[in-house]
């Protein structure tokens, strides 16, 4: 995979994405207890978007109700 290859046998690519997943999921977690929190987040794209591509990777802000912005 695109992980396995950028580590170049330093580290584990499990590792890697077990940690990128704890990060997303406390940054969710601390939004809805109230502090907001911003990480990067795949998005889908809507159809009025001016995006070719179906998702994009962008900064997402978490609050008290989900997403915020």
């Amino acid at each position: 995979t695109d992980v396995v290859n950028a580590k170049g046998g330093k580290g584990s690519a499990t590792l890697s994405m077990a940690y990128a997943g704890s990060k997303f999921g406390n940054a969710v977690l601390q939004g809805l207890a109230g502090n907001d929190t911003t990480e990067c987040a795949y998005v889908a794209m809507g159809a009025d978007e001016k995006c070719e591509l179906p998702y994009f990777a962008t900064r997402v802000t978490f609050g008290r109700s989900g997403v915020k912005k």
